[in-house]
């Protein structure tokens, strides 16, 4: 069947499947069901802010790649080369060596769509079959939350454990890619990306959606596990050992295509951004090693001291993401100023992570970062991040506006 425009419309729903595919991988499957199972009875608020997050944002990132015409490092590098040094690599190491890869296990790009094919019916079956069960036979009644903060604000911060967001940017490229070469381009590209994202994106969502679901009606039963103990504790409850055979294959297939591409993806960045001083295979060795190593500390320690440095990047990736979408291949005063303010309150963010896990006394700091608007939702870097962009408009893009009309 063909679309309006040509194109197959089973190749679009092809590669909305591969987006899916690429994003719903150990951390899409496991944190939902801990999500709601913390959230209880503030499971819907908790699940707006994880669709803002590890959804709708993502869902942009693929957006921003077209808007601003060029890869992360190259959107990065308009604002500062040093800076997108910076920034962008240690974004592209927390996707790679730091957090996602020890997750999981690493293969190459062209496996994808082969998984893809034999992955997502076994995901969905899986999916279907713990969610439909569990919904219809409730194992107990909803609790309270588990945390003190808002839902909305737990679902917010915790969206960043999925790292979706700095995913789609290295996925967007390749994505945008292949659907250039079935001929989508300008316009045409945008349209059938905004359909591609929307089914990718949307099967995600719902999945979220549905799984959370599932652990808020695990109650006050399983409060002692999480993650991969408590999904599959869930599943063994519901379907015995035949389900947890399947629970495990399709977690490894899901951890497996979530890896797809990222070990290649950061040898590719750093090759990118030193000029070729760093060849692609050092690179992609060393990240392997370095995954390797970490991934032996295991999965609730490697959450734990990676959580606030997923505050520092998530931030002025949002703030990147948006300035291309809003503004596209223009104004680099604006989105640089947002991200660069974003960048050091991340850093700000990060360092009051830390001093927490080190168990220090923040009873002060905290009080006084409370005072900044927005902090009970997440939040707090959004004003500062908007005073950031308009100095960058007066410092920059007025001043070059400024130029160009003497000029002229």
């Amino acid at each position: 069947m063909q679309s309006k425009n040509g194109a197959s419309l089973w190749l679009i729903i092809m590669f909305g499947v591969a987006v899916f595919s690429m994003h719903f991988g150990a951390s899409c499957m496991l944190w939902p069901v801990t999500w709601g199972q913390q959230s209880g009875s503030s499971v819907v608020p908790a699940a707006l802010g994880i669709i803002i997050t590890a959804i709708i944002f993502p869902f942009l990132g693929y957006l921003a790649i077209v808007r601003g015409e060029g890869s992360f490092y190259e959107l990065a590098r308009r604002i500062n080369k040093k800076f997108a040094f910076i920034f962008g690599g240690l974004t592209v190491a927390v996707l790679g060596p730091l957090f996602v890869i020890p997750r999981m296990s690493a293969a190459s790009w062209e496996a994808i769509c082969k998984i893809g094919k034999y992955l997502v019916p076994v995901l969905v079956v899986t999916i279907v079959a713990v969610v439909a069960k569990s919904l219809l036979s409730p194992m107990s009644e909803w609790m309270p939350k588990l945390y003190p903060e808002s839902g909305f604000a737990y679902g917010f911060i915790n969206g960043y454990q999925t790292m979706d967001l700095p995913a789609a940017l290295i996925y967007g490229v390749i994505i945008i890619a292949d659907l250039k070469a079935n001929k989508m381009e300008g316009r045409k590209l945008s349209k059938y990306l905004l359909i591609v994202g929307a089914i990718g994106f949307g099967l995600l969502a719902f999945s979220h959606v549905l799984q959370m679901f599932v652990g808020a009606s695990t109650g006050y039963l399983f409060k002692d596990v999480t993650y991969a103990k408590l999904y599959a504790t869930i599943i063994l409850k519901l379907w015995g050992v035949v389900g947890g055979t399947v629970f495990n294959i399709a977690l490894f297939l899901a951890a497996l295509t979530s890896a797809v591409g990222l070990a290649a993806g950061t040898a590719a960045y750093f090759e990118e951004a030193s000029e070729k001083k760093w060849s692609y295979k050092s690179v992609a060795v060393i990240t392997l090693v370095i995954s390797a190593l970490i991934s032996s500390f295991g999965l609730t320690t490697i959450i734990k001291l990676t959580a606030p440095i997923l505050s520092l990047v998530y931030p002025p990736c949002i703030a990147l993401v948006l300035g291309y979408v809003i503004l596209g291949n223009r104004r680099y005063g604006i989105i640089g100023g947002a991200t660069i303010v974003a960048f050091a309150w991340g850093c700000l963010d990060c360092l009051i992570g830390y001093l927490e896990i080190a168990k220090l006394d923040l009873t002060g700091i905290k009080a006084l970062y409370n005072l900044m608007p927005g902090a009970d939702f997440g939040l707090a870097w959004l004003i500062p991040t908007i005073i950031g962009a308009a100095i960058g408009y007066y410092l920059k893009d007025r001043k070059d506006d400024l130029t160009l009309a003497n000029a002229s």
